[in-house]
């Protein structure tokens, strides 16, 4: 997932030898189905919660950390 300024790019596929422009269908289809399964396992927000800050944190965490992990 890379998110851009007009939308977010799910995926990219590259295949040694294959030069064709053309979307291949039934990558396009796996990449979604996948980010659709992944989404709808998250768990919605309690109503009344504030989902982003109004400060900057003074450190950014690591990646271990912000998904509760140590590594």
């Amino acid at each position: 997932m890379m998110p851009r300024s007009d939308g977010i790019v799910l995926g990219g596929t590259s295949q040694r030898g294959v030069w064709d422009m053309e979307p291949d269908e039934e990558a396009r289809r796996r990449i979604v189905d996948a980010h659709i399964a992944l989404y709808s396992g998250m768990r919605a927000p309690d109503p009344g919660v504030r989902l982003s800050s109004s400060t900057v944190p003074d450190e950014v965490p690591s990646l271990e950390s912000f998904f509760g992990l140590e590594s």
